[in-house]
C-alpha cells in the first residue's frame, strides 16, 4: 500500500511540474509568438520551410530523371552496338556463303553427271551447301552420292533456262532417280536435259572404249 501511495505521489509531482513548465513556456513565448505573427516573421518561416521542401523534392526528382535518362542512353548504346555486331556477323556469313557457293560451282563446272533425278518433294534448304529454289518436277544432275552429314544428301547441279546454275546438297529421300526408259516420257526443257544426259553417257563410254 505504501509503494502504491508513493508512486501515485511521484506521478502527481511529475504531472504538476509539466503543467507548470508548459504554463511558464506559454508566458515566455506567448509575446514572442504574437510579435512574430504581427510582423510576419512566422509566415515567412513557414513559407521558407515549404519552399525548401519543394526545392529539395524537385532536386530529388531531377536526380532521378537524370539517372533514368543515363540508363536509357546506356541501354540504347548497347543495343546499337549489338545490332552493329549482329549485322556485321550476318554480312560476313553471307559473304562467306557466297564465296563457298561460287567455289563449289567452279569446282564442279563441267563435272560428269552420274545420273539424273526428279525432285519429288520441295525441301527448302539454307546454309553454304543447300540447293535452293527447286520445286517439284525439276530435274537435277547428281554429281556425287551420299554426301553431307550422315550421307543423306546427293550433290546435285541445277542448270536450266529459267534457273540460275548452282551446285549443292539435296536430300536423297526427296528425289527419285530417273531410269533410262523414263526419260523419253518427259517434254520441254526437262526432256532436252535428259536427252543431253542420254547422249553424253554413251559418248563417254565410247570414248573410253576407243582409248
Amino acid at each position: 500500500a505504501r509503494t502504491k501511495t508513493s508512486k501515485s505521489n511521484r506521478d502527481y509531482t511529475v504531472a504538476t511540474f509539466c503543467v507548470m513548465a508548459f504554463r511558464q513556456g506559454l508566458k515566455t513565448l506567448g509575446p514572442k509568438i504574437k510579435e512574430s505573427l504581427s510582423n510576419g516573421n512566422f509566415e515567412f518561416l513557414i513559407g521558407g520551410t515549404l519552399l525548401g521542401y519543394v526545392g529539395y523534392s524537385m532536386w530529388q526528382q531531377k536526380q532521378y530523371d537524370n539517372m533514368i535518362q543515363q540508363t536509357q542512353q546506356q541501354n540504347s548504346a548497347k543495343r546499337r552496338a549489338l545490332q552493329r555486331e549482329l549485322r556485321n556477323k550476318y554480312l560476313k556469313s553471307m559473304e562467306e556463303e557466297a564465296r563457298i557457293r561460287q567455289e563449289t560451282l567452279e569446282k564442279y563446272r563441267g563435272h560428269a553427271s552420274l545420273f539424273q533425278c526428279e525432285i519429288m518433294v520441295a525441301f527448302p534448304l539454307d546454309g553454304q551447301m543447300g540447293l535452293r529454289d527447286v520445286k517439284i518436277g525439276d530435274i537435277v544432275d547428281v554429281l556425287e552420292e551420299n554426301v553431307g552429314p550422315s550421307g543423306v544428301y546427293n550433290l546435285c547441279r541445277v542448270l536450266g533456262e529459267d534457273k540460275k546454275e548452282q551446285v549443292g546438297w539435296y536430300p536423297i529421300q526427296c528425289m527419285q532417280k530417273i531410269e533410262s526408259n523414263e526419260m523419253n516420257l518427259h517434254g520441254g526443257s526437262s526432256t532436252s536435259r535428259r536427252s543431253r544426259w542420254l547422249w553424253w553417257g554413251p559418248k563417254e563410254k565410247s570414248d573410253k572404249s576407243s582409248q
